[in-house]
């Protein structure tokens, strides 16, 4: 009575798939225009957590039959022809990790990812609006990097032509720059102008003379050969090394990459007079996906032999620099998983210590516990076993095999001394299996009549990246602190 009757609201349209054909799509962006969609995808299936993609673009609005997407930027299979960002290695990443995918203006796109040991930033014209290339070449990927920056260069955001940039290496803190007008750069922050023009005690001179060290840092690239599998490592050495201590600081994924990009740690690790060697085995990203795909199906074996291989080829590039006595391993996750693996593994006697940070170390007790059940089959298993036909609840055999690739499976071996963080309200690796670790040694070593140097920390609270201020900043120095501690002996080499 007296009130005006609602409108009948309008009938959507039905939802409709708009990328049938392709196993994997993600992140999409429309242009400025709104006549273009582009987004990262993947046509055929894959198993890990990260991989190779295809950049896609699609005319917008779709039309009414088929998919209409066209391939602008393939997959990068084999090796980049650089590993310094300068070359572009194809499209890495998983979830956030392509997030910075976006258009520049009405006709580019800019993204990040991970090329060679680098964050390098790229654009590309995106041409053709998703209508089909014809089989025509893919336009070029042109790296965007400011002028006399090192190392990586990440991409913060872009609009109207303009894009901002951060840019740190392994000797350089981050600074901000913008980039508009088609190539003019101004650099908006720099942290170590910051800290040189900063004078408040005695403190801003120690950061002043730490980042003066740091920039006179000797940066070393190793590789083996392509027949043992082509991985790398950065190495970063004070100024004037000589015979001094190493730990091999290892990534975690194992789909990640080591970069040469600003790391606390690593700062704190070469301040103290530690060398750092960051490797880049088989299964990371930014070197083709040839190279990430090999892992699948070979951790605790492909990778553990990478580690291995590139710490001797370190130590044989480096032999003035670097003292064989005095090194260790240091690594979170699946860097954690290959830690516990080099202390125990035939070449352990390299490692005569190790720090883990939220390790893998029984594979088939995380099948029940972490929240993806599937990273387990898919890197520890293969054929049918790791793939979509994957079964459940595992057999025996493949229960088996899983604790054949575990660390666990050569506690009986360890003998070096370790520190375990843990973050005790981890999902991802709960911190079950550290403290199984843990336990175990202990027995192993008490029935050989021998204590067992092992030290816990648990983080209450705190998931597997121990992200919080507090207690990141605690993990990180306790690390840092105990390295030193058993690296900065006395060298016992002639």
């Amino acid at each position: 009575g007296g009130e005006e009757a609602a409108a009948p609201a309008a009938k959507a349209a039905p939802a409709r798939c708009l990328t049938p054909s392709l196993y994997f799509a993600h992140m999409p962006r429309l242009s400025p225009d709104g006549r273009t969609l582009a987004f990262a995808a993947r046509e055929g299936e894959f198993r890990s957590h990260s991989a190779g993609f295809e950049l896609r673009t699609m005319a917008w609005p779709p039309p009414e039959a088929g998919h209409g997407s066209a391939t602008l930027v393939p997959i990068v299979r084999g090796f980049p022809a650089a590993t310094d960002g300068s070359s572009f290695a194809g499209l890495f990443g998983f979830h956030d990790e392509l997030a910075s995918l976006a258009w520049l203006d009405e006709a580019t796109l800019v993204f990040h990812s991970v090329a060679g040991a680098t964050k390098s930033t790229f654009t590309v014209a995106a041409t053709g609006g998703g209508e089909a290339t014809g089989g025509g070449p893919a336009p070029p990927v042109v790296p965007l990097r400011p002028p006399q920056c090192e190392g990586s260069v990440e991409l913060l955001g872009a609009s109207g032509g303009t894009a901002i940039v951060q840019c740190s290496s392994l000797r350089r803190p981050p600074s901000v720059w913008a980039m508009k007008d088609g190539g003019e750069w101004t650099c908006l922050v720099d942290v170590g102008s910051l800290v040189e023009k900063h004078d408040a005690g005695p403190h801003c001179e120690q950061a002043r003379a730490a980042l003066r060290e740091l920039r006179s840092a000797r940066l070393e690239k190793v590789r083996l050969p392509e027949e043992e599998g082509g991985s790398e490592a950065l190495c970063l050495l004070p100024a004037g090394a000589s015979r001094a201590p190493w730990t091999l600081k290892i990534h975690g994924g194992p789909h990640s990459a080591s970069l040469d990009s600003w790391s606390v740690e690593v700062a704190l690790l070469l301040a103290s007079g530690v060398c750092v060697i960051q490797p880049n085995y088989r299964g990371s990203i930014g070197f083709g996906d040839d190279f990430c795909a090999a892992l699948p199906g070979h951790v605790g074996e492909m990778d553990v032999g990478d580690c291995v291989a590139l710490t001797r080829a370190s130590l044989a590039q480096l032999d003035e620099s670097l003292d064989p006595a005095r090194g260790g391993a240091y690594g979170g996750s699946h860097g954690g998983f290959l830690t516990a693996w080099l202390l125990g593994c035939e070449e352990r006697a390299l490692y005569s210590c190790g720090v883990l940070w939220n390790p893998v170390v029984d594979l088939p007790a995380m099948l029940g516990t972490t929240d993806i059940p599937e990273w387990v089959s898919a890197e520890g298993l293969q054929g049918d076993a790791a793939g979509a036909d994957a079964t459940w609840p595992v057999g025996a055999e493949d229960l088996l095999e899983l604790h054949r690739r575990s660390p666990l499976s050569v506690i009986d071996r360890v003998e070096a001394p370790a520190l375990m963080l843990l973050g005790a309200a981890d999902q991802r690796v709960p911190h079950k299996q550290g403290r199984s670790w843990v336990s175990a040694l202990q027995q192993v070593r008490q029935r050989k009549g021998a204590p067992a140097d092992v030290t816990a920390l648990e983080f209450p609270g705190e998931g597997h990246a121990i992200a919080s201020l507090e207690g990141n900043a605690h993990a990180q120095q306790s690390a840092v602190a105990w390295l030193v501690e058993r690296l900065r002996g006395e060298s016992n080499a002639s």
